[in-house]
């Protein structure tokens, strides 16, 4: 079963949205930012993109809401070396909005009891 018939199944918006990035690197931070939303991500896989997206020059502080924790606590991760530059490229704000959108949803729909099947392929890991 596919992410599209369940979101029809149950009466869910499904769109694909096609994206472009300036370079790899760009397309890279995008992926780890879009990871950081994943309920199933382990403690060590967490804080490995988070310490990647740092050294890469995103803002703590957008990290921190794409993620749901401080920024302190971000910087306590990448350690005790901060970043020597703070600003992050344009494309990350909306991005890390939607990925603290869609984690919010997938939490809410949780409480809800879930409308994913018990047996579906992608439970926990949802990507679209």
């Amino acid at each position: 079963m596919s992410c599209l018939e369940i979101c029809r199944r149950h009466g869910i918006a499904y769109a694909v949205i096609y994206r472009s990035f300036p370079d790899i690197e760009a397309a890279k931070a995008w992926m780890d930012l879009n990871q950081l939303g994943r309920r199933n991500l382990s403690k060590e896989d967490r804080d490995e993109l988070i310490r990647r997206l740092v050294a890469a020059g995103h803002r703590a502080e957008d990290v921190a809401n794409a993620v749901g924790m401080t920024s302190q606590r971000v910087y306590q991760i990448a350690g005790p070396k901060k970043p020597n530059n703070l600003v992050a490229p344009s494309f990350t704000s909306p991005d890390l909005t939607v990925t603290a959108r869609l984690r919010d949803q997938l939490a809410a729909a949780e409480r809800r009891g879930g409308f994913f099947p018990s047996r579906c392929p992608t439970r926990g890991a949802v990507s679209w």
